[in-house]
């Protein structure tokens, strides 16, 4: 005895019904303000390093060996302190993202399954 069953087969672009959800449009918004809080505060600080280094190359010649290491020291301090910023805003940036994303996906990996399941 065989038994003959067919199974129903859907194919669902997930992709394209997130991109259509107010949840991701609104969780969308929410990243672009915080990557333009990030990108202000890292416009800022990359400004006030060019400051520094301009006024500091400009006085070099007038000042002493000691001052002028001093200078460099503080001016590496900067630079060091503009490429943690970014890194670290990058990452808090792809967490959030993950934050926001997840329960959206889960949402929408649910209702496939019960529609799924509803549908055989």
């Amino acid at each position: 005895m065989s038994a003959n069953a067919q199974a129903k087969t859907a194919h669902v672009d997930v992709n394209e019904i997130m991109t259509k959800m107010p949840a991701i449009l609104e969780a969308k918004k929410q990243l672009e303000k915080i990557t333009q809080t990030y990108e202000a505060e890292f416009t800022t600080m990359r400004n006030e390093y060019q400051a520094k280094v301009t006024k500091y190359s400009a006085e070099a010649e007038k000042n002493t060996d000691a001052i002028n290491q001093e200078r460099m020291k503080e001016v590496a301090d900067m630079e060091k302190r503009i490429q943690d910023y970014g890194q670290t805003a990058q990452q808090e940036l792809q967490k959030k993202e993950q934050d926001l994303f997840k329960p959206i996906q889960e949402q929408v990996k649910l209702s496939i399954a019960k529609v799924g399941k509803a549908k055989g």
